[in-house]
């Protein structure tokens, strides 16, 4: 592989791929038009020696964000329900009870506590609808951020 390096930005980019030698003089290739110029795509085939796209199918933008590293996920915090339901305020429930006649998503997520024994305070479920109370005014932000930890109100 050619690669070329600008020193001031630290991008690098390839420009060509090496075909194979002959009596010491290197033979390259220039890309041809529409080959990315994103270095990480290309490896070496360790079975045919040929430079080869390690992501075909995917877009420049799609490598990148696959070689991301990834956030470490959330641990699991496994509440009962009763248990879950002592993150919340006497007020804050009070609150929300009231507002489940009022406000759909609020009920829906009530409804949704009411058929389950056990709640994960980290699951997609229960961020988006702390997080959705947070934007109604139901909790403040410091308490939706509080209860997303599993951490029982003083």
């Amino acid at each position: 592989m050619i690669i070329a390096c600008n020193k001031e930005t630290g991008v690098c980019s390839l420009i060509g791929s090496i075909e194979g030698t002959d009596e010491n003089k290197v033979v390259w290739r220039a890309l041809a038009d529409g080959e990315s110029t994103l270095a990480v795509r290309y490896g070496i085939s360790e079975e045919t020696g040929e430079i080869v796209d390690r992501f075909p199918g995917m877009t420049d933008d799609e490598v990148l964000a696959a070689l991301e590293p990834q956030p470490p996920q959330p641990e699991e915090i496994m509440l009962s329900k009763p248990k879950f339901l002592e993150l919340f305020t006497l007020d804050e429930l009070a609150g929300l009870y009231a507002a489940r006649d009022t406000d759909l998503a609020v009920q829906i997520f009530m409804d949704r506590l009411d058929m389950v024994e056990e709640i994960d305070v980290k699951s997609k479920t229960v961020v988006d609808a702390v997080n959705y109370m947070v934007s109604k005014g139901y909790l403040t932000p410091t308490r939706g951020d509080q209860i997303l930890r599993g951490e029982f109100p003083a």
